[in-house]
């Protein structure tokens, strides 16, 4: 056994850029872009959504904000997908929850 002690995420307020896009994904599994939902959780369908998203410069950030609860392959999914379609600048944003805010 190891016992670890992880640090905890005090977020940090999100820079107020003019352009980026962001896939949320839900505790099962759902995608949404940019606040939309997909209709389905495939690839071929986030990739056409993230190809319509993606403009003429590919260093736009791609941010991905997992529920806590959502599934890895979830999350490895967006990020093959969007390396795939052409994003380089892909983050994962950390949230804290709202009943423990500083």
């Amino acid at each position: 056994r190891l016992n670890l002690v992880l640090p905890q995420a005090i977020g940090v307020p999100e820079n107020q850029q003019s352009k980026k896009v962001e896939v949320a994904i839900s505790a099962d599994g759902k995608y949404h872009v940019n606040g939309e939902a997909l209709l389905g959780d495939s690839e071929a369908e986030l990739t056409a959504a993230l190809k319509q998203m993606l403009s003429a410069d590919a260093r736009v950030p791609l941010v991905i904000a997992a529920d806590g609860k959502a599934n890895h392959q979830s999350v490895v999914r967006v990020m093959d997908v969007a390396g795939k379609v052409g994003f380089v600048n892909i983050n994962i944003s950390t949230r804290v929850p709202v009943g423990e805010r500083p």
